[in-house]
């Protein structure tokens, strides 16, 4: 018979792992490449994010993950024209393509994930092939800037309940 405080211990370690430390949603994109590479473009300090990337086209071919990545994230050996999911979770306080790297190769955000966003200027300026077709909103609380960029080429963005999130005084829209 096990003493009482393997029971106890058990107990912990289920309420630590499912309540304390709850499984973080990611945010997800969808890239096709034409060179073999994905670059995930970052600007200033703050990252430490993990990623993981999975090959939709042709199933297990060029598949893989990085973990406590602090800056741009190039990924390598793809297969051109093949289109991958990307799934980025942890400390990413910001995308920045400023319509520059890899902006032509983005097709989808599907998921914005509960990343907290603290800049979102420029994000995604200049990305012409994207389509943001998330059915969940961006979490923007903690954003200093929310202005994605003028002319920007995104030809749908859907982000639910923007109004009901409460901005610190004088920011400007996301969508502006």
């Amino acid at each position: 018979m096990r003493p009482p405080f393997y029971f106890f211990f058990y107990f912990l370690l289920i309420l630590f792992n499912n309540t304390i430390l709850p499984a973080q949603t990611p945010f997800i994109t969808e890239w096709r490449t034409d060179d073999g590479e994905i670059t995930i473009p970052t600007f200033g300090a703050g990252y430490n994010y993990d990623i993981t990337w999975t090959n939709l086209t042709t199933a297990d071919e060029g598949d893989g993950s990085a973990t406590a990545v602090t800056e741009d994230y190039t990924i390598t050996g793809l297969t051109n024209d093949d289109i991958y999911k990307v799934e980025i979770i942890g400390d990413f306080p910001r995308i920045y393509f400023n319509n520059s790297g890899d902006k032509d190769k983005i097709q989808e955000v599907t998921q914005w994930g509960d990343i907290q966003w603290k800049n979102m200027v420029n994000a995604f300026w200049g990305c012409s092939n994207l389509d943001v077709i998330a059915e969940d909103s961006p979490d923007l609380l903690r954003c200093e800037a929310r202005e994605m960029g003028n002319d920007q080429a995104i030809k749908y963005i859907n982000i639910v309940n923007e109004t009901s999130q409460s901005y610190p005084t004088g920011s400007q829209s996301c969508l502006e």
